[in-house]
């Protein structure tokens, strides 16, 4: 073999052990006489010292010439930067590189398990969706647009995203968040993100900051979350001719769902979707599913809507949401809306954290709210619950329990009841911290006509049926010495929900409410009693009630076995009973 046929060779030969073909040729051109380049093949003499050894016998070599023109080809294969077989196949075994996934889709791999750096998804995108790929040569598994890539005209083999298996990037699908339309981009995430690995199902997308447009309905399946940036970074916005009465449509066929979460995101209709229009529709959401830092807004019927509770689901819960309605001149039914899911009232809507309004601050056509959360049947938890131009702000109508740990109603249009109980409603009812600040009353019950008004003022508890648990239906202290008959007795102290105390006679007296009481409700008056002038027994007797007071005679035991009318100087009362 000639000499320079050697020096190729062996410059292969350092070449295919992953050596730095472009730096030997450089130093082989530059490098001076009496320089040798290490390489693992041996050491090669630069050009210089190879022409000061062998001189004119270079003249004789008729393959010189071959040899040169392919050492000057190897050198611009290696520094190519349009093919990206090039330069990576004269190193062996180094990484390819793709500016797109069109280019991934017209290079296949050179061998099981080759790398390739995708430098974006889309030429128009570089930074985005981008990532390490690698070739799984005996794969023939769907293209997804996302994790896995097809060859054209290539039946087996596929590139393969590297990527956690415990979530996924919105931008592996392409999805760019600068408002155009990718509902087909979600789609595909949404349909890896669903599928059951090693016997196990479940995975989170996470989707970029921005807006985010589609064009039609998302169906979110069962174990699938969806993530944003946070509560107002991500935008998911229904687009001009949405064509669907819903943007999520949670949906596991006819069974139960879990772990289908919305978190961190913004569901913005923009009055789309009809007059059923609604941001989130369901049938089975239970256990580990609901939202979480969520906000809906500007849906033509309800923000969120459960339906049948396929399943048997028994829980859902929502923390930290917010809900707008009547934006863009839509005339919504309620914020949150629960069909009947169990005959008994069995289901339990949990909502941790929350304000429902009609009209968004600044809406151009403001728009009272006629139901915050309304519920057909079932029973509601709620902590810490604020309403804003809502008509009325809590309904239950059927069968089920109601328990609300602080609620409060706003100066900004609530003109009804905190809670209101439908005309067939049977369950309990327990309230605490409730504040009207605004709304008419805090509980109104439609079955008998009762209320507990504003009026009666901030209420710390109100519980129903009360079956004589609670103090909290009222009190007095009074004073009814020297006070003529039909005059009011001295209040020394009493509850808000207490009008007053009326003599109507010696030792008889009419406890007056502030409010109505129901009709047909048995109260009961007990507590402390303290006589100032007197160390005669004392006894209370309750006569007798109405919907304005309680009838109270007053007795003191004079001797033995007499017991006579009495006024007393100090008198302590507490009621028990029903306020609804």
């Amino acid at each position: 073999m000639s000499l320079p046929a050697d020096i190729n060779d062996r410059y292969v030969a350092a070449a295919e052990k992953a050596e730095s073909g472009s730096e030997i040729i450089r130093r082989f051109a530059n490098d001076p006489a009496g320089t040798l380049i290490p390489t693992e093949s041996g050491p090669l003499p630069s050009l210089a010292e190879f022409l000061a050894q062998h001189g004119d016998a270079l003249g004789n070599v008729p393959q010189l010439q071959t040899d040169v023109e392919g050492l000057k080809l190897y050198q611009q294969d290696l520094e190519s930067e349009v093919d990206p077989l090039k330069g990576a196949y004269v190193l062996g075994r180094s990484v390819l590189w793709f500016r797109d996934v069109s280019v991934a889709r017209a290079v296949p791999g050179r061998y099981d398990g080759d790398t390739a750096m995708l430098a974006s998804y889309s030429v128009n995108t570089y930074g985005v969706g981008g990532g390490q790929l690698v070739w799984d040569a005996t794969s023939n598994i769907g293209d997804n647009n996302g994790t896995v890539f097809q060859v054209t005209g290539v039946p087996v083999g596929r590139w393969v995203r590297l990527y956690r298996d415990h979530f996924i990037d919105g931008e592996q699908f392409g999805i760019v968040a600068n408002g155009q339309d990718y509902a087909n981009a979600l789609e595909d995430a949404v349909g890896e993100a669903s599928l059951a690995v090693s016997g196990a199902q479940g995975m989170r997308i996470n989707l970029p900051r921005g807006k985010i447009g589609i064009s039609r309905k998302i169906v979110q399946p069962n174990r699938v979350a969806i993530h944003g940036a946070n509560g107002r970074g991500t935008i998911i916005q229904a687009l001009d001719g949405f064509v669907d009465d819903c943007m999520i449509d949670g949906n596991n066929g006819t069974s139960s769902m879990f772990g289908s979460r919305l978190v961190d995101l913004w569901l913005d209709m923009r009055a789309q979707g009809g007059p059923d229009g609604r941001c989130i529709y369901t049938v089975a959401m239970q256990e580990t599913c609901g939202l979480e830092r969520v906000l809906l807004m500007n849906f033509n019927k309800y923000g969120m809507e459960y339906s049948s509770g396929y399943g048997g689901a028994a829980y859902v819960p929502l923390k930290d949401v917010e809900i707008f309605a009547g934006g863009m001149g839509t005339t919504p039914a309620a914020g949150i809306r629960i069909n009947q899911v169990s005959l008994v009232g069995g289901f339990v809507l949990s909502v941790d954290g929350a304000t429902i309004a009609g009209s968004p601050p600044g809406a151009a056509t403001p728009y009272q709210l006629p139901v915050g959360i309304s519920l057909v049947n079932d029973t509601f938890v709620g902590r810490g619950l604020h309403f804003e131009a809502c008509a009325d702000c809590v309904v239950s109508s059927g069968a089920g329990s109601v328990s609300i740990d602080t609620i409060t109603g706003s100066s900004n249009g609530v003109v009804g009841s905190l809670v209101t109980l439908g005309s067939t409603w049977t369950g309990t009812l327990n309230v605490r911290n409730s504040l009207t600040n605004g709304a008419a009353n805090h509980v109104k019950n439609n079955a008998n006509g009762s209320v507990i008004p504003a009026s009666a003022g901030m209420q710390p508890q109100i519980t129903y049926p009360d079956k004589g648990q609670s103090a909290a239906l009222g009190w007095v202290v009074f004073d009814a010495s020297s006070i003529a008959v039909g005059a009011q007795c001295t209040i020394i102290s009493k509850s808000s929900n207490i009008g007053g105390v009326l003599k109507t006679a010696v030792g008889r007296f009419t406890v007056q409410w502030a409010y109505s009481m129901p009709a047909g409700k048995s109260r009961s008056v007990g507590g402390g009693i303290t006589n100032l002038n007197n160390t005669d027994p004392i006894k209370v007797v309750h006569t007798g009630s109405t919907t304005g007071g309680e009838f109270i005679e007053v007795r003191r035991k004079t001797g033995d076995s007499t017991w006579g009318d009495f006024d007393p100087q100090r008198m302590h009362l507490q009621f028990f009973g029903d306020r609804l």
